[in-house]
């Protein structure tokens, strides 16, 4: 899954980092959009991994997620969550 995150000045990354359940393969902080609108800044980029979409679906309707989604919902500002099916590296752009 690739997340896109923009945090609220006042909740910022604490609150949003206290109910991520899977591994994460990939983080980094961009800098600068270079194509798309220039609206969309974001403050996080990260690619999670799960290890089936059964995974992510337990883990979404889980009781304990759900209490702790409150506070990610307080965090962000607005985000983009994309499933990917992954390939195999250097396997270009097709």
């Amino acid at each position: 899954m690739l997340n896109l995150v923009r945090y609220r000045e006042r909740a910022g990354r604490t609150a949003d980092d206290r109910h991520v359940g899977s591994s994460v393969i990939w983080s980094g902080a961009p800098q600068l959009v270079l194509t798309g609108p220039a609206d969309e800044a974001w403050d996080t980029a990260f690619v999670a991994l799960y290890p089936n979409a059964l995974a992510f679906l337990e883990m979404v309707t889980d009781p304990a997620y759900r209490l702790a989604v409150v506070h990610r919902q307080a965090a962000v500002a607005t985000s983009r969550l994309i499933r990917c099916d992954p390939r195999e590296a250097g396997a270009g752009f097709a």
